[in-house]
């Protein structure tokens, strides 16, 4: 009970007083249901495999990549992840890349496709709506 009665409160006290967007829900799953919770973490990891903040900008490590029609769609639904006007870069998008020059020390992940982009840092539960979203690609 105690983590269900916690999740109230953050909807009570946090959530509807604004301190946290609704999106940052979906940063945890509150389960007593052992397949729910395996399913959970398995599902996480069906195309996403890392991240690593560059002075390029974050980058989400994948399976597979997404196809240019897929990745306009991204670049529509989730720009409000980057920055806004004048915090960074002066036409953000996502973009698809191979292993970055500051990832030489990683070789083992040199496989890995690479999705690119300035974020704000602040809309974390964002950030995990698109990893779940290129987890359904």
């Amino acid at each position: 009970h105690f983590w269900r009665d916690w999740f109230e409160y953050v909807k009570k006290q946090l959530l509807k007083k604004g301190f946290i967007n609704e999106e940052d829900l979906r940063l945890f799953l509150v389960t007593d249901n052992v397949d729910e919770a395996v399913e959970e973490v398995l599902k996480f990891y069906r195309n996403y495999h890392s991240l690593r903040y560059t002075r390029q900008g974050l980058v989400l490590r994948l399976q597979r990549a997404p196809t240019p029609a897929q990745l306009d769609a991204i670049n529509r639904e989730f720009a409000y992840l980057f920055p806004k006007s004048g915090e960074g870069s002066s036409n953000p998008s996502f973009k698809v890349s191979g292993p970055l020059p500051v990832e030489k020390d990683e070789p083992a992940l040199a496989h890995l496709a690479r999705l690119v982009f300035q974020f704000n840092r602040r809309d974390h539960g964002g950030l995990r709506m698109l990893i779940d979203h290129l987890n359904s690609l």
